[in-house]
């Protein structure tokens, strides 16, 4: 009894005493928990609605409704007939002339690093760049170089085939004197330290790049790349840099299209030499994840550097436009460098000299974002300029204007030549943009070709219908989106991480999308080179936690984003040609990317030129031709404006026409109505029936089909 008495007291005792609480340092652990909770959380909702969300490409080639998550179940149960897409019937793979490819672009390359190597150390900054940044920073710097090189040559109307070597031995020449006089001193590397396992995950970036480099060895069938990117540049490989009345497009800046004519030039041959400067373009998606992967483990650490390179590697975005012969990836390049240079000068220490070399590094990159395409004038050479703006005020209004004078050096470095050649030819730096301003010298454009151009190029609808599809297809209903960017990207915006960093790029972000969708005609891909800033927000994003929980969450996120991102990178798609298995010499002449007239004329060329009227796709055409763009005038109005079926014949025999392919596909898809329009009224069949009747033209049955009819000039 006495012992029971004892335990009820003890018991009350304790009952008595006051709850204890968790020590101070328990409660922020927990507390700080509930972000990365969410943050699990968050992706995990993410990623279910992005698997069930659409995939147009698919549906349209399938003519079926298609989703995202369905990816592993067509590729298993549709593996025979995707074989057979990649690699043929037939083993047409040649590795002699894939290595051959790759062995080219890796000497232009390695010219391309010895003068940008050359000019950095003129700049002064080896000496606060890492051996990783100096190698990024010398090929950007070395392939704008090179592209104002071939640009200045080409102004000379000649055709110089030992152009490379010059460029190459000169450029050796100069590393090499400016590495004995000035060797690079060992900057340490930033990013703390980092376990070996780390750069192990690597590897993941493996599928991603061999998906991206054998689909740049490939030839393009993207419309926009066989119109004009590439046939501008075989044409200015074959007659030098000048004025081309019949393609509007290949009047514009074409800084990233001079890869090709390097290519061309080296190799000696348009059809090589355009594989080549595609390898070339694919190769700047892996330099700016590399790019991507030094500023972060500079400003971030090395795991958040190594996100950044894996996530940037595997945007089907990117791979798409680089594989495609596109070159916004290029753009994309320049911008992040830009940054870059931006974000340095804000934050190392530097002296006069420094400063000065990396201003002027910022603005000439910027300046090749400009010399690849007019809309980076507004996209990244005004927006940066204006970030130079905060630090340089606390100094007083001298030190901003030193600032500003020497990004604008940077700049006008990179592109001034390119606006000066339009100047010089048209009397518009910005031919044919501004045309009530400047005019047109050339009197090839008009104001009725204006008005349809500024028709074609702008936005119309503002309504909140079209505001919420534009920020839907940023976020999620892309096809060509990466599944983890975009939530990475929104938790860096909770993270206290580098939250300077994160406001400006936040800021920089807002105002790309607001120019895209109220002053572009909001093509998806012109929103890709401002992806790299996306994936830097990203890399912020998965480095929100140091700890092990964390970090082998953001592995299994890699994981999955890579696993999913192999699927549309290799899918075959409109637009994209992505038969990787192919030689080079198969694909050229594949029934899949060139049509049978094309093979037909290359087989059997005319015995004078050929003349193309809507059919604008003319990069496989190894045969002369006369060709012009949707915007343009045709000699074909001239020729059928004369006054009898005599005159019209001789017409065409004065100008050495034999042959004519109309693509009546074509031309119905642009007079469409919300379509480019047509600038000849005279290409119609009426015409060319009254052409036949007179016995003018012949019409070639074998070679014609629904779509296309091909005629012969009477002798």
């Amino acid at each position: 009894m006495t012992s029971n008495r004892k335990n009820r007291k003890s018991r009350q005792d304790r009952s008595s005493l006051p709850a204890t609480e968790p020590p101070p340092d328990d409660i922020r652990r927990r507390m700080s928990r509930i972000p990365v909770f969410a943050a699990v959380f968050g992706l995990l909702i993410y990623g279910a609605v992005f698997l069930t969300g659409r995939f147009e490409p698919m549906e349209s080639t399938l003519q079926e409704p298609f989703r995202r998550g369905e990816f592993p179940v067509f590729y298993l149960l549709h593996w025979d007939l995707l074989r057979d897409f990649w690699f043929g019937e037939t083993n047409t793979w040649q590795w002699g002339a894939f290595l051959s490819l790759l062995l080219k672009a890796a000497l232009f390359l390695l010219a391309v690093f010895f003068w940008g190597s050359f000019f950095l150390r003129i700049l002064r900054l080896s000496g606060i760049l890492t051996r990783c940044e100096r190698l990024v920073f010398s090929i950007a710097l070395g392939l704008n170089l090179s592209s104002t090189l071939i640009l200045a040559v080409g102004l000379t109307f000649l055709r110089l085939p030992g152009v490379f070597r010059l460029f190459l031995s000169a450029g050796t020449l100069l590393f090499l004197l400016g590495r004995r006089r000035c060797p690079p001193p060992a900057v340490p590397e930033p990013g703390g330290p980092t376990s070996a396992s780390d750069y192990r995950f690597l590897l993941l970036a493996v599928p991603s790049l061999a998906a991206l480099f054998l689909g740049s060895v490939l030839p393009p069938i993207e419309y926009d790349a066989v119109s004009y990117h590439l046939p501008g540049a075989k044409e200015f490989f074959a007659n030098g840099v000048r004025f081309m009345p019949h393609n509007v497009y290949t009047n514009m800046p074409f800084g990233a299209e001079m890869y090709y004519v390097w290519g061309m030039n080296l190799t000696g041959d348009w059809y090589t030499g355009a594989l080549v400067g595609k390898l070339l373009i694919g190769f700047t998606v892996f330099l700016t994840a590399l790019g991507l992967f030094a500023m972060g483990r500079r400003f971030c650490g090395t795991f958040a550097g190594i996100v950044m390179f894996l996530l940037y590697l595997s945007i089907p975005w990117v791979h798409w436009t680089a594989t495609a012969g596109l070159i916004d990836a290029v753009v994309a390049m320049y911008l992040l460098f830009a940054v870059f240079g931006l974000w340095l000068i804000h934050r190392v220490p530097l002296t006069p000299p420094q400063q000065t070399g990396l201003i002027l590094l910022t603005g000439s990159m910027a300046g090749a974002a400009a010399s690849c395409k007019y809309t980076s004038l507004l996209f990244v050479v005004i927006p940066l300029g204006l970030m130079l703006i905060p630090s340089a005020a606390k100094e007083g209004e001298a030190s901003l204007g030193k600032r500003l004078a020497l990004y604008s050096a940077g700049v006008l470095f990179a592109c001034g030549l390119w606006y000066l050649k339009n100047f010089w030819f048209t009397g518009n730096p910005v031919y044919p943009l501004l045309y009530s301003v400047f005019g047109d010298s050339t009197g090839t454009w008009n104001a009725a070709k204006n008005l349809r151009w500024t028709h074609a190029h702008h936005a119309h609808d503002f309504s909140p219908n079209a505001f919420v599809a534009g920020i839907a297809t940023f976020l999620m209903t892309s096809p060509w989106l990466a599944p983890a960017v975009i939530p990475l990207a929104v938790i860096a915006v909770f993270s206290r991480k580098q939250e300077r960093l994160t406001r400006m790029m936040l800021i920089y972000l807002v105002f790309f999308w607001a120019a895209w969708w109220l002053f572009t005609h909001r093509l998806d891909r012109f929103f890709l080179p401002v992806f790299p800033i996306l994936t830097l927000l990203a890399g912020l994003g998965a480095a929100l936690k140091n700890e092990r929980f964390w970090k082998r969450g953001m592995i299994a996120v890699l994981l999955f984003n890579t696993g999913y991102t192999l699927f549309p990178e290799t899918v075959p798609a409109p637009g994209k040609y992505a038969r990787f298995g192919l030689g080079v010499e198969a694909a050229r002449h594949d029934p899949l990317r060139v049509s049978p007239q094309t093979s037909y004329f290359n087989e059997h060329p005319p015995k004078g030129k050929l003349l193309l009227l809507g059919e604008a796709a003319v990069f496989d055409f190894d045969v002369p031709i006369f060709y012009n763009t949707c915007f343009d005038d045709t000699i074909f109005d001239e020729i059928a404006a004369q006054k009898s079926p005599e005159a019209i014949r001789q017409a065409f025999h004065d100008r050495n026409i034999t042959d004519i392919l109309v693509d009546w596909g074509e031309l119905k898809r642009f007079r469409s109505p919300g379509n480019y329009g047509y600038t000849s009224e005279r290409v119609t069949p009426e015409q060319f029936r009254r052409l036949v009747q007179d016995h003018v033209l012949v019409p070639v049955a074998e070679l014609s089909d629904d779509s296309r009819t091909v005629y012969r000039v009477t002798p």
